[in-house]
């Protein structure tokens, strides 16, 4: 004997027998077609949460035709690893014909969900490389079981959730979301004459806006500039001030982007930052050091304290606002003589110790002693933090997050840079290139 279920004896049971991760909406749902679903009641919602099994919308003719057939020849659930059944191999082979080479020379695998091809993707990356670690973005999600979870910091961003720690197996890093996009340009001219400035400038304008409408609403553009090379007698975009114009017209989520090494000589970079930062003009950096130009030397390698400095009008800003200053950090280095791996470690290192020095500088004190004009005082607050160690406190803190507290000593133990190497000469001993 079977009871008809209405629409709140259908809730309650929801309610008591089943466990969901999501809210529901209270709906009955009784029937679909096409893009839309419909409840009890014959109401039509247009289903805007449909996932990838339902592309094609609901009850498609030729869908529905396909798994009849395949159901009534009871072969819906044979066991793909052990046995052999022709509608696989035919869809493999029809979708050899929609991905690129290499991927069309490859083999399929399938799989019964989102999350269980992501654990068999990275399975399979793990065995093909032999490099154990996964690197996924913060609010990302890839699934639902242990090892899509620990791919997926949604959790862990909650901070007080129970669950987080359950889901965070070990072999996965995470990383923010970039959300800035910074169109590179160097161009200009090498002789008097030989361009029209004026007229360039307005080009500049046009595709930047042009460029600017395709921006979503969380992202940025970050305009960068450079005073020559290559271009060496005009470059249209040749320092902040110009950078600033451009970003202005452009529209308000379009800021400027500080490389370094893109100033002359002796150039004061931290006024530079101060400026943008009390227009909110400030995108972001580019990271480096130099002897004369755009040298792309190791961070801090020439003058850490022009580094410090930098920071410190970051810190003194936040101090004074009460806010976040929302910049972006880059690493733009030239490693054609250093080991890149070496050199990377070494840069992050130095901005570790940099950042921490900058934020020693008691920013009550200094604003007092600038309102005072006690010189000596101020300058000293600056001197005194840049000249405190703080090499055991950072260590301190990579031992209480499980991180090596000598991180380049760690790699060089790791003979990770012997494997690869080897691993790599042999694969390409027979390509040649030039490239450093």
């Amino acid at each position: 004997m079977t009871s008809k279920v209405t629409r709140s004896s259908a809730s309650e049971l929801d309610r008591s027998n089943i466990a969901r991760a999501f809210a529901t909406s209270g709906s009955v749902l009784k029937r679909a077609q096409g893009v839309y679903v419909e409840d009890e009641k014959g109401k039509k919602y247009l289903d805007m949460t449909a996932g990838g099994t339902t592309a094609v919308g609901y009850s498609h003719p030729r869908l529905t035709k396909a798994l009849v057939s395949q159901v009534s020849r009871g072969i819906d659930h044979i066991d793909r690893q052990t046995m052999i059944t022709e509608k696989a191999s035919e869809l493999t082979d029809e979708l050899k014909t929609f991905v690129p080479n290499p991927l069309a020379k490859g083999k399929a695998v399938f799989g019964h969900s989102g999350s269980d091809i992501i654990e068999k993707a990275i399975r399979l990356v793990r065995f093909s490389t032999s490099r154990p670690v996964i690197v996924s973005y913060y609010s990302a999600h890839h699934g639902a079981n242990a090892t899509a979870l620990s791919a997926s910091p949604t959790l862990k961003e909650m901070g007080t959730n129970a669950l987080s720690r359950f889901f965070n197996l070990p072999g996965f890093m995470h990383m923010p979301f970039p959300d800035s996009y910074r169109p590179w340009f160097a161009d200009g001219s090498n002789y008097p004459g030989t361009a029209n400035i004026r007229q360039r400038k307005k080009w500049f304008a046009e595709a930047l806006q042009e460029s600017y409408r395709e921006l979503s609403p969380d992202q940025r553009m970050l305009v960068e500039y450079k005073p020559f090379e290559p271009a060496f007698y005009h470059t249209d975009i040749a320092d902040w001030g110009m950078a600033l114009l451009l970003s202005r017209a452009a529209g308000p989520q379009a800021k400027v982007l500080v490389d370094t090494g893109h100033h002359y000589a002796t150039q004061n970079i931290e006024q530079i930052v101060a400026w943008l930062l009390s227009e909110d003009m400030l995108g972001g950096f580019h990271f480096n050091d130099r002897r004369y130009a755009d040298d792309d030397l190791t961070m801090g390698s020439i003058d850490p304290y022009q580094v410090f400095r930098i920071f410190h009008e970051i810190h003194f800003f936040e101090w004074e606002t009460g806010e976040r200053a929302h910049v972006a950090y880059m690493v733009d280095q030239s490693h054609n003589l250093k080991g890149k791996i070496e050199a990377m470690i070494q840069t992050v290192a130095m901005a570790q110790q940099l950042f921490a020095k900058a934020a020693l500088v008691d920013a009550k004190k200094l604003a007092t002693a600038q309102k005072n004009c006690d010189l000596v005082q101020a300058e000293s607050l600056l001197q005194d933090a840049f000249a405190t160690d703080v090499r055991p406190a950072i260590q301190d803190w990579k031992v209480s997050k499980g991180l090596p507290k000598d991180p380049l000593e760690a790699f060089r133990q790791s003979g990770y840079l012997e494997r690869i190497t080897k691993e790599r000469a042999t694969k390409n001993a027979h390509s040649v290139s030039s490239y450093a």
